[in-house]
């Protein structure tokens, strides 16, 4: 009788297959346990497989919190005190788009388009609810809009990959630092990072394999703890000169690899002069950085000696060491380094950057959604270079860490707008960036503010209106993860929105129809748009054949 009871109680109980979409970009397989429409447990990757399983941390584990959390949003809401006070009311879907809809068109005709402001973050990446995406066809259609360009996260990671390889997507899968004899985490702390799934796994059978791995950090960390044979502490924010003086060393001894510099580089001639001092005589030894770093010159001259000497040699850089002012420099000289022992392009090497990153990345090919068009508010600004044209960036949008200044400041601040409509979508800038007081001053300062969240943040406390966004469980889409890792996943819809939360693309339709913009492509089949999303993507359109079969395992191992 018990056994039968117990039947019936897992029979009550779908597994439903899917993954996250959070900033680490791992993008576990998990499994949610739902039962009467409510995720009630959660478990991770159990697939057999011979290699390795991806299994998640305690972010995803932890993903109900997400999900259920008592600051959920639910419902529309308006303002019903002052900005900031947290004093909201109940409206419906209608009521609210149709104010803002109002105040779109009122700010438009009274100052421009220049004057609305989209604030833009990161939120769930993946490939078809995706909100930036969303907003920004929105908006070009409905006449342009001002915007920010940059981040608050790898800025110095991103600049440094593109204006030395034009591309952000410079590294190289986890599984091929088993290939590497010699593995230096320079700032990188996978164990608390994550930064891809599989990379504890990788490094621990790196060490398992006498793979050497050295940790230059100010911390004992907790990778340090578990995978180094060395740990160099190290000056905060003194990294730059390290590396000098390592050049130094590898220059001065002959190690560098002149023919690869000579094939694929240029420029090389004048870090070289840098380096040994030849510009403002000071020769940047190991002696010279010990006074800087703290760290012994002993020290640096055996690393420089042994990453000149092992071939192939993976120099792991990350994002924390250059979020500092010039933080940019600290992954330009990894990269130098990489190249001049040409460490670039092989198995077991790699090319630094901090992004770690592979081309194909966590992209999908967007099939049948058009890409934005070029927001009228920039055009007709001269543009060469495409992301990397400040030029064009300065003309017409603020920086990040600005945009809060450029709302207080305006055109006579020397911005190029002055803000009056403004739309935070996927992100929490007030408790991002920096002074909150200059940033709450900002947010009070606006006509009218809109945000699309899921949780009442400090951000959100001081909209005119709050737009409730359907979680990454309440919706089906498609994700891959960034740093590393062959395989594709499927985010399946495990439970339906919460309240009358609805998804970015959903409210950019509806918001669209209130504008009167008829020419807003709308997608209300979410399922055959994934499949043609997969069809239209080449490694996806030759690896995953059977839509149903993917859906069902919620992964594809490429």
């Amino acid at each position: 009788m018990e056994n039968q009871e117990e039947l019936q109680e897992e029979e009550k109980i779908k597994i439903v297959r899917t993954t996250s979409a959070f900033d680490c970009g791992g993008r576990c397989p998990l499994r949610f346990h739902v039962e009467e429409g409510k995720i009630t447990r959660i478990e991770t990757d159990d697939y057999e497989v011979k290699e390795k399983q991806l299994r998640a941390c305690l972010r995803c584990r932890a993903l109900r919190q997400h999900i259920y959390n008592p600051n959920r949003l639910k419902y529309p809401l308006k303002r019903d005190g002052p900005k900031g006070s947290g004093k909201f009311k109940r409206i419906s879907w209608d009521e609210a788009l149709t104010e803002i809809a109002e105040k779109l068109k009122e700010v438009k005709e009274k100052y421009g388009n220049s004057s609305i402001f989209l604030a833009i973050g990161g939120g769930y990446l993946a490939a078809f609810h995706d909100g930036m995406l969303a907003m920004w066809r929105l908006f070009t259609q409905f006449g342009g809009y001002s915007t920010h360009y940059g981040n608050i996260s790898s800025e110095g990671a991103v600049y440094a990959t593109q204006s030395m390889y034009k591309s952000p997507f410079v590294g190289h899968s986890r599984e091929d630092l088993l290939n590497s004899k010699l593995i230096i985490m320079w700032g990188w702390d996978p164990a608390r990072m994550i930064s891809g799934t599989d990379t504890i796994f990788n490094l621990i059978k790196a060490k398992e394999k006498g793979i050497r791995i050295v940790s230059i950090d100010p911390r004992y960390t907790d990778s340090a703890v578990i995978l180094a044979d060395q740990w160099i502490p190290i000056i905060p924010g003194t990294d730059v000169a390290m590396m000098a003086a390592m050049a130094y060393v590898i220059i001065k001894e002959n190690l560098h690899d002149q023919e690869f510099l000579d094939k694929y580089t240029v420029g090389f001639d004048k870090y070289n002069a840098y380096v040994m001092g030849d510009e403002d005589g000071i020769p940047k030894t190991p002696e010279w950085a010990e006074k800087i770093t703290s760290v012994p010159a002993q020290i640096i001259t055996d690393l420089a000696m042994e990453y000149g000497t092992t071939k192939p040699a993976a120099l792991m850089d990350c994002q924390g060491p250059a979020r500092s002012a010039v933080g940019e420099l600290y992954n330009r000289a990894a990269i130098t380094l990489t190249a001049m022992t040409g460490n670039i392009g092989v198995h077991g090497g790699s090319a630094a950057g901090g992004l770690m990153g592979i081309p194909f990345g966590h992209m999908f090919f967007r099939a049948g959604i058009p890409p934005p068009r070029r927001n009228p508010v920039e055009e007709g600004l001269k543009s060469v270079r495409g992301s990397m044209d400040l030029n064009l960036r300065l003309q017409a949008r603020c920086h990040t860490n600005k945009m809060f200044d450029a709302i207080l400041k305006g055109k006579e601040g020397g911005y190029p707008f002055d803000a009056k409509f403004a739309w935070f979508v996927s992100n929490n800038f007030l408790n991002q960036v920096g002074n909150v007081n200059k940033s709450v001053q900002a947010l009070k300062k606006l006509d009218y503010m809109v945000i699309s969240e899921l949780w009442l943040t400090p951000t959100a406390r001081y909209a005119d209106i709050i737009l409730p966004v359907s979680s990454i469980a309440e919706r089906s889409d498609l994700t891959r993860p960034w740093p590393s890792g062959p395989y594709v996943t499927i985010a399946n819809k495990a439970i339906e929105p919460l309240g009358e939360c609805k998804s970015d693309i959903r409210i950019a339709e509806e918001l669209a129809d209130k504008l009167g913009i008829e020419e807003f492509v709308k997608y209300p089949n979410v399922d055959k748009s994934l499949k043609f999303m997969l069809k239209m993507t080449a490694d996806t359109r030759k690896e995953i054949k059977n839509y149903r079969k993917f859906k069902e395992e919620g992964i594809h191992r490429i």
